[in-house]
This record gives structure tokens, C-alpha cells and sequence, in this order.
């Protein structure tokens, strides 16, 4: 039952008597069967017949291997691996794989110590030993391409040459040491290469954690420093989704308070098993004819000069990248050459999962939600690469299939235009209230398998890219973390294609609901919105929480709200009873404000008093020459 760890069969709360006007299972005529009502020895719905489709809104329950997602009853004679099979087969000409396979390759454990390193690198030197190394860089990214190597070779590449020596600092003697290790490496002296980055690693100690406001100040001074004074006045104006970087092995802090366990338990829940996939989940329709792909040098060197970032495993970050794909003139022009070669290879054939794996590997962080923690995987800067030039080449493709029903797709202006259209559905006479959706654990929870299907005909052109980055587990490793944790499911926060693959993943949720005609629906991403008469937005919602499920979407009612205009709170009270949902007034939605005026200027006020208390901490920080520069640059940029 839902009070003993079983997921409850509908999200009435304890308070609920689980009343047809109120319980998902009585209004159907099911019998409640293990709902927090009934833990409570409240539940009045115990006189049906079996308990129908409804699925717990709150959270997110791991279950058995064996056992499906719970979005529907289960068909005895439905064989789910045969069926998954059978469908990656037809699409892409290969299966998943879904377990992990031991591989015997002498690079595996050499950059497992990779990933335990404190990434201390140099940046790389001019002259010819940077040109020497860049060709070096380029010949191991085309032997990837040519299935002759690994990809653990290519990712241990710039780490072993870059890392820093303690007792080494002018530029001469760095140049040298470089010279040094690139000799090593031509020469096949791996092991030794290894042992002398653990010893230079060992030389450096883990930086203390600092405080949040010296975190950002010293973010603010590094950005500015390389004229990125966008993201420097999002970092000292607190604009930034994320209120800093937890600990892993802190305890967890939720809406109540702690949980009794790490960050990284939660962290771990956070990445689920896959569920059993459900037939409904996969679009009914012939595959297109999938066209070939072609990434040239031109579009790679267009990603390289936008590319930003810190590192992956690897510990090599963007500023690297980019000076190795662009500052050494026919050696980067190779390099460009051979990663727009893999990235075509990707797009267009399925490689082996093996040969790929340390290339899609991701460093685990965990950001403060305040409460709760949201689950991040930084790609390395090469897959980021490879991925936003996929995204630059295909991304149309998206805009054009997700329209309107999904603004995630890329539609220019959608966010905007979406504010918009809430608005004026606001200001409508016959709108009552607007519901404002959120999914638990969206990113990681999504079918993986059924939205690969999906994209296969959503978005062909992208499709065989995806299928090669989500076909197995990618290892997530986390500093001060022994075991790497297994991404099993849905897509990863921190991969550039994560938010347009979620589009197209829900694409057919979105449709079916918008085609069932309940209300005004908005989504983007995982956030979905309904606004208008309080019965049809109920059912709206009903609908969602049956039918998310099917593709892993689950709407958390504790998380949701619900807009009320005036005169209306009791009906919409007694409407969404039992599902614990907050009413208020007004709200913040899509980066804009929604609901009663009043109440939308005192939001706005809370927003203007924090944007002053971060002009204050600006005038306080110990880089003056910085803040006079962003201040600068604002006051000429209008």
C-alpha cells in the first residue's frame, strides 16, 4: 500500500474520504485498493470491483524488474522485451542494451582513475607543441570514427598530456613538459603517463567548500575575465536556476525537512530502473525513410566558437575545446574535420555501445533546489559538441513536428507567445482557473525506449544520434562517490538534445489530450498548464494522470498549483480534493506572471527587492574593476 512503500492506486491524501467527486478510482466505479485514505482508515470507495488505472501523483516508486509501469492493466499474453525488441529492430537495425556488460580493454581501468582525478590541467600550449598536440587529438577522434579505437583512449588523451605539475609553472618549462608527455605517449608508455599524473595529482589537495557568496563572486570574477558578461550578471543578479552545488554525502533536505538519507541516495533514486513499456506509448505509424545526415567542418567550427561550459570526466572544459578546434590554424581545421566525421557517423549508423561508452559518461552533480535536489549529468565537452551540431543541423525538424503543443521544440518566440496566450485566457470571462502542472522527476523518468521510437519518426534525422547515445547505461560518476550511478532511463539534464528529445517524447501525450478537447493546454518540456471552467480542467488533469504514466510522465500534485480567480476557490477546493494541491492567486509561469493583478504586483515587488539586494552585493565584491566593467557594458549596450 501507498503508507507501506506500494504505490497508491489514486492521489487522494490521508485527509480524503476518497469521494466520487474527488477520487479518480470512485469516479470510475473502481474500488480503492491501496490508497493513503485506506492507510488512514478513511477510505469510503472500498465496495467496487478492482481498482482501475489511476497512478499515484507524488512520487516516483522504483519497483521490481519484473513489474510494469502500473498506467494500465497488464496483458498476461503481452511479452514487453520480445515487443522492444522488435521495434528497435525495425528502426534502427539493433537492440538496447540494457544491462551491463563486462568489456576486457586495458583502457577501462585507466580512465576509471581519469574520472577519480582533480582535474587540474593545463591550458594547452602555442607554438608547435600545441599544433603537435592537436593533430595528436585529431588522429585519435578519427581512428573513434573508424571503429579502430575505443573511445576510454580518446577521453584519457588530453588529461594524461595536460595535467599540472605543482613544481612546473613557466610557460618554457610547461611546454616542455608537454613536449615530454606527447613523446611518452607516441612511444606507447601509457602506464607510465598514469603514473606520473597520479603523483602530480596527488600534489593537489581538494579545495574546501566555499561559501555561496564567495562561490559566486569568484564565478563572477572568472566570466567576466573571459567576457562573458551575460552569464556574469545572471551569477551576481541570483538568476541562475540553481542556488549552488550540494554535497553528496549531506543529508537530504526536502519540503518537510530532512529525509533520512544522503543527496546521493537520492541522487540514485533519482535515476530509476526502466519500466515496462506499454504498447500505447509507441506511435501506431510506418517509419520514414530516414534521410542521411551530413555535418560538415563549417557547422563544427560555428558550435566551437559558442560552446561554453565546464568539464566532463575528462576534467578537459570548454576553453580548451575551444582553442583546440579553433587557435591552431591546419591542425584545428583537421581536428574540426575528424569530429564533424564522428558526428556524421553517428547520425547515420549505429556504432557499438562499447566503443562509445566513456564518450557518453557524464560527472554527476547535484543542485540546490531549496527544497530537493535536481539531478545533473555534464556531458564531456566533445559530446556536448557533437550533440549541438546535431542539434544546429536538425533542430527545424523539431520546431516544425512540436508546433504549438510542445513550445520546448525551438518555435521562435513560443515562450513568449505562450505567456500571451495564458493571459488572454486569463482575462477571459469563462476561465475560472488555470492549473500549472509539474512532473516528478520528468527528465529521468520519461520511456526511453518508447520516446527512441517516437523520435524515430518525429524526428528521423536526429534519431540514429539518440539511438547511439541512450542505447545502454552511461555511467554517471560523482566526486567522492566510489560507484558510478547507471542512467537506465528517460534522457539526462545537461545533455544539449535532453530538452528537445523530451518534446518529442511526450509529443503524442500532448496530442492525445489537446485531441480530447477538455481546455486550453499549454506545455514546454515537462510543465504543462490547462486553464478554464473548473469541471473540464478536472478532467483534463484526470486524463493526465492516467495517461502520463503510459509515457512516463507523472504529475506531482504537491509540486502543482492551482490559480483561482475570485469567487471561485471553494468550487475549485472541493473539485481537486485529496490532491494536495497549492490555490493561490497568482503565480509565476514561463519566465512571466499569471493570475489576479494585485497579486501579480506583489510577486513582481519580491522580484525587483532581490534584484536591488543583488545590485548591493555587486557594489560589495572584491573585484571593483569588474563591477565597474558589467556596469559599464550595460549602460553602452542600451
Amino acid at each position: 500500500m501507498a503508507f507501506d512503500g506500494v504505490e497508491a492506486c489514486c492521489p487522494c491524501s490521508k485527509r480524503s474520504k476518497c469521494l466520487p467527486n474527488a477520487c479518480p478510482c470512485a469516479s470510475t466505479g473502481s474500488s480503492c485498493v491501496s490508497c493513503l485514505p485506506f492507510g488512514a482508515e478513511k477510505c469510503e470507495n472500498l465496495h467496487f470491483d478492482d481498482c482501475g488505472p489511476s497512478r499515484p501523483m507524488d512520487k516516483i516508486i522504483d519497483e521490481a524488474e519484473d513489474s510494469g509501469d502500473g498506467s494500465q492493466e497488464s496483458d498476461s499474453t503481452f511479452d514487453s522485451d520480445a515487443f522492444v525488441k522488435e521495434k528497435m529492430q525495425k528502426a534502427f537495425g539493433a537492440e538496447m542494451v540494457n544491462e551491463e556488460e563486462p568489456i576486457d580493454d586495458e583502457w577501462i581501468p585507466r580512465h576509471e582513475f581519469i574520472a577519480s582525478l582533480k582535474s587540474e590541467q593545463y591550458r594547452p600550449s602555442l607554438g608547435s607543441v600545441g599544433q603537435r598536440l592537436v593533430n595528436m587529438q585529431a588522429e585519435l577522434v578519427e581512428q573513434l570514427a573508424q571503429g579502430k579505437i575505443k573511445s576510454e583512449k580518446l577521453m584519457c588523451f588530453t588529461p594524461l598530456i595536460l595535467q599540472r605539475d605543482k613544481n612546473v609553472k613557466r610557460s618554457r618549462d610547461v611546454r616542455n613538459l608537454i613536449r615530454s608527455r606527447l613523446d611518452m605517449w607516441e612511444r606507447g608508455e601509457y602506464d607510465e603517463l598514469v603514473a606520473a599524473v597520479k603523483r602530480c595529482d596527488s600534489k593537489f589537495k581538494r579545495r574546501p567548500p566555499l561559501s555561496r557568496k564567495e562561490r559566486l563572486l569568484r564565478r563572477f570574477h572568472r566570466l567576466m575575465a573571459e567576457r562573458k558578461y551575460r552569464e556574469a550578471n545572471r551569477e551576481v543578479t541570483d538568476r541562475s536556476e540553481s542556488s549552488g552545488v550540494l554535497d553528496p554525502n549531506e543529508e537530504a533536505m526536502g519540503k518537510g525537512g530532512p529525509l533520512g538519507k544522503t543527496n546521493i541516495e537520492v541522487f540514485e533514486e533519482k535515476h530509476p530502473k526502466p519500466r515496462t513499456p506499454v504498447k500505447e506509448a509507441f506511435l501506431d505509424q510506418p517509419l520514414p525513410v530516414k534521410e542521411e545526415v551530413v555535418i560538415t567542418a563549417e557547422v563544427i567550427e560555428r558550435v566551437a566558437h559558442a560552446v561554453k561550459g565546464s568539464a566532463g570526466v575528462s576534467g578537459t572544459d570548454s576553453v580548451v575545446w575551444k582553442s583546440l578546434l579553433l587557435g591552431y590554424g591546419n591542425a584545428s581545421g583537421r581536428l574540426r574535420e575528424a569530429v564533424a566525421s564522428l558526428a556524421t557517423k553517428m547520425s547515420n549508423e549505429v556504432l557499438e555501445w562499447s566503443d562509445l561508452s566513456a564518450l557518453l559518461v557524464r560527472r554527476g552533480i547535484m543542485l540546490d533546489k531549496k527544497p530537493g535536489l535536481r539531478p545533473i549529468g555534464i556531458g564531456e565537452v566533445l559530446q556536448r559538441i557533437l550533440a549541438k551540431a546535431v542539434a544546429w543541423v536538425t533542430k527545424g525538424d523539431v520546431t516544425e513536428v512540436c508546433g504549438t503543443d510542445n513550445l520546448a521544440g525551438g518555435l521562435k518566440s513560443g515562450i513568449e507567445g505562450g505567456v500571451h496566450a495564458m493571459r488572454e485566457l486569463w482575462a477571459d470571462d469563462d476561465t475560472e482557473v488555470v492549473v500549472l502542472v509539474d512532473a516528478s522527476n520528468a527528465f529521468n523518468s520519461l520511456d526511453r525506449q518508447a520516446a527512441l521510437w517516437n523520435c524515430r519518426i518525429l524526428w528521423s534525422r536526429a534519431s540514429y544520434f539518440l539511438f547511439n547515445t541512450y542505447r545502454g547505461y552511461a555511467r554517471i560518476f560523482v566526486k567522492g562517490v566510489a560507484q558510478p550511478v547507471l542512467s537506465r532511463e528517460g534522457t539526462t539534464q545537461g545533455d544539449p538534445l535532453a530538452m528537445l528529445m523530451y518534446a518529442v517524447g511526450v509529443l503524442p501525450l500532448v496530442r492525445k489530450l489537446k485531441e480530447r478537447g477538455f481546455c486550453t493546454q499549454t506545455w514546454y518540456a515537462d510543465d504543462a498548464s490547462a486553464g478554464g471552467k473548473v469541471g473540464p480542467v478536472r478532467e483534463w488533469l484526470n486524463a493526465l494522470i492516467q495517461d502520463g504514466p503510459m509515457y512516463g510522465y507523472y504529475p506531482e500534485p504537491s509540486k502543482s498549483i492551482v490559480i483561482v480567480k475570485d469567487g471561485k476557490l471553494e468550487e475549485a477546493r472541493a473539485a481537486f480534493a485529496g490532491l494536495d494541491m497549492e490555490f493561490v492567486e497568482a503565480s509565476r509561469f514561463l519566465g512571466g506572471f499569471l493570475g489576479k493583478e494585485d497579486a501579480v504586483r506583489h510577486l513582481l515587488e519580491e522580484k525587483v527587492r532581490k534584484w536591488m539586494e543583488a545590485v548591493e552585493d555587486l557594489a560589495e565584491v572584491v573585484y571593483p574593476p569588474d563591477a565597474y566593467a558589467r556596469v559599464l557594458h550595460q549602460v553602452t549596450a542600451v
